[in-house]
């Protein structure tokens, strides 16, 4: 049986050393490096509590190192094969921010005229990844975050469709500015942005703008 014991204690210590190499450089931000060892653990030793956290932390190290859409895949795959891990709320979190290939000032940017249409579905995306965190594990330590965000995501999108209305009313768009200030006031109803939607109605319907 000793030898038995020395090699299950053996396979301990080596996933053990894999695991803290692959933290290491996590903590220095050398993604290459971190993904390999997350990668070499994952393959050499698939069961078992260090290769599920190892997948969470490689979605990680690709959310970092600019592979959103790799994070989203390895996230997916995870939270597929492990509904129910106590860190299936982190694991959404990590999922909506990669959804949203978040960048410094994103939410701000999502309410500029040239917003593409895959960064609008992106947001409702994201929208709906942070609902099913909070659905799901409303004490979570991130559902207050989540919930934050999901606010900003609204209002951002309101933001946006307002921009987009008064865009075609300075180009005398008028029935496509009508018809954008209208998804305001039905989509967004909660947020200050339908007050201006409402106004900038007023002002096309009273004026011979509507008329043109």
């Amino acid at each position: 049986s000793t030898p038995l014991y020395s090699s299950a204690a053996s396979d301990v210590y080596k996933r053990q050393q894999l695991y803290t190499e692959a933290r290491a450089a996590v903590s220095e931000g050398t993604w290459e490096v971190a993904r390999d060892y997350y990668t070499k653990l994952e393959a050499r030793y698939p069961f078992g509590s260090y290769a599920q956290q190892a997948q969470i932390d490689l979605a990680y190290v690709n959310y970092k190192d600019d592979d959103a859409a790799g994070a989203v895949l390895q996230l997916d795959r995870f939270l597929r094969a492990y509904p129910n891990h106590p860190n299936s709320d982190y694991a959404l979190y990590l999922k909506a921010l990669a959804t949203l290939n978040e960048r410094d000032g994103w939410l701000a940017e999502l309410t500029t005229q040239d917003l593409a249409d895959r960064d609008a579905q992106a947001a409702r995306d994201a929208f709906d990844i942070f609902k099913e965190l909070v659905a799901r594990f409303p004490d979570s330590r991130y559902a207050p975050e989540a919930r934050r965000r999901m606010h900003e995501l609204v209002n951002a999108q309101a933001d946006h469709q307002l921009a987009t209305a008064r865009f075609y009313y300075d180009r005398k768009a008028y029935i496509a500015a009508i018809n954008r200030a209208k998804v305001v006031i039905s989509d967004f109803q909660t947020t200050a942005a339908r007050d201006d939607a409402l106004l900038l109605i007023c002002l096309l319907y009273t004026s011979d703008a509507a008329d043109e």
